[in-house]
């Protein structure tokens, strides 16, 4: 695993050379309602992060998808960027570095 400070995932997170995906998976569905996790994959090389977020689809009054912010998160593989301080930083801690089409998702599978 690559160790870099703040300032080159920064550089890192600007290339064009990033490749995106979505996944998703379904645990529930039935006559009113589906309830699943989607996923954005970014991958450079050997480094991926992703955004996870859980949803639920109501399928009686809006089909439209509500997203759990609060159990969505960020996974960093194939990366460790440290802190000024020497401490390696979190997912989440490095969220707002992340460009906004990184955590973008299309629901139009439901």
């Amino acid at each position: 695993m690559k160790t870099i400070s703040l300032s080159e995932l920064i550089a890192l997170l600007a290339l064009p050379d990033w490749q995106h995906e979505q996944t998703h998976s379904i645990s529930s569905k039935d006559d009113d309602a589906i309830i699943g996790v989607a996923k954005h994959i970014a991958k450079l090389d050997d480094i991926e992060i992703r955004y996870v977020e859980e949803f639920y689809c109501d399928l009686i009054d809006t089909n439209m998808p509500l997203v759990d912010e609060e159990n969505a998160y960020w996974l960093i593989e194939g990366l460790t960027i440290m802190g000024q301080n020497g401490i390696p930083l979190e997912p989440t801690e490095l969220s707002s570095y992340f460009p906004q089409h990184f955590s973008e998702l299309d629901y139009s599978f439901l």
